[in-house]
């Protein structure tokens, strides 16, 4: 069954992606621009699980300089889980 998938801003930067019980999140740091995945903000199991994803690990090496990129990395690891 495919669930929607919800993009919630935590503030500061911050925003998690949900999809069913699994979600990721992603961050804009302090001192750059950039967006990467917050393996601290995202949820343990999600986390564990998108292990397997070879998108995870690609995503894991680059910084995005723009949030919607930032997002669609995220959304395609959660599609793959």
């Amino acid at each position: 069954m495919h669930r929607n998938k919800q993009w919630l801003c935590r503030g500061a930067g911050s925003w998690v992606c949900s999809r069913g019980n699994f979600a990721l999140a992603i961050y804009r740091g302090y001192a750059y621009s950039h967006y990467a995945l917050s393996r601290v903000d995202s949820d343990p199991e999600t986390w564990k699980r998108a292990q397997a994803v070879p998108a995870l690990a690609a995503a894991l090496k680059a910084s995005y300089a723009s949030l919607r990129s930032a997002k669609l990395a995220v959304e395609t690891i959660l599609n793959s889980i």
